[in-house]
């Protein structure tokens, strides 16, 4: 495994638990709104302002998949739209691409999409853009993930100690080699076999 890639909607927690996760390994971090802003000089919400949705979502699609072109071992946070590109979600499916999706509410994601400025807000009524985005995504997410975190009232900590997650040991015609319920652990054996 080369990559893992930190999947959810705006304001799941992809940047925080991509942070700790990479922390963990060894491994560099690459988070899609860092990337763009350093590239660009404007957030997501900025751009989408002043370039477009378009616009903004190639660049994101570029994130990801020049992230998972590379050799380094690297944890990937990359941006909930890239989901909605069949290119992406093949991406995501091969072998040396662990998904772990962050899995949130309507409720937490509206309470953390307020906190910063920096996402784009597609809909005047946040609750109802989020049912929108989950409604869309949910099946896509769980169809590339090889891990479920629900993350709604749990701290940094509490998922990195205690992950409480569904793992998926089988995607798309591959299948884990050995199982654990620790993301990074040092028992986890990340690689992936074709059956």
């Amino acid at each position: 495994m080369r990559h893992v890639v930190v999947l959810g909607l705006m304001g799941s927690g992809k940047t925080t638990i991509g942070t700790a996760l990479a922390s963990r390994l060894g491994w560099s971090v690459s988070d899609s709104d860092s990337v763009i802003m350093s590239s660009t000089g404007r957030t997501a919400a900025e751009l989408v302002a002043q370039l477009g949705i378009d616009y903004l979502h190639a660049l994101e699609r570029d994130h990801l998949l020049g992230c998972l072109s590379s050799q380094q071992l690297a944890v990937v946070c990359a941006a909930a739209s890239v989901i909605d590109e069949a290119v992406c979600r093949r991406a995501l499916a091969v072998p040396s691409v662990r998904c772990v999706w962050l899995r949130a509410s309507v409720g937490t994601l509206v309470d953390r999409f307020k906190s910063g400025g920096h996402r784009p807000q597609y809909d005047v009524e946040l609750p109802a853009m989020f049912r929108k985005q989950i409604s869309s995504r949910a099946a896509h997410f769980a169809a590339v993930s090889t891990i479920d975190v629900d993350v709604d009232g749990r701290s940094v900590d509490d998922i990195d100690q205690n992950p409480r997650h569904r793992h998926r040991p089988e995607r798309d015609g591959y299948a884990c080699r050995n199982s654990s319920n620790h993301v990074g652990g040092e028992e986890e054996d990340l690689t992936w076999k074709r059956r």
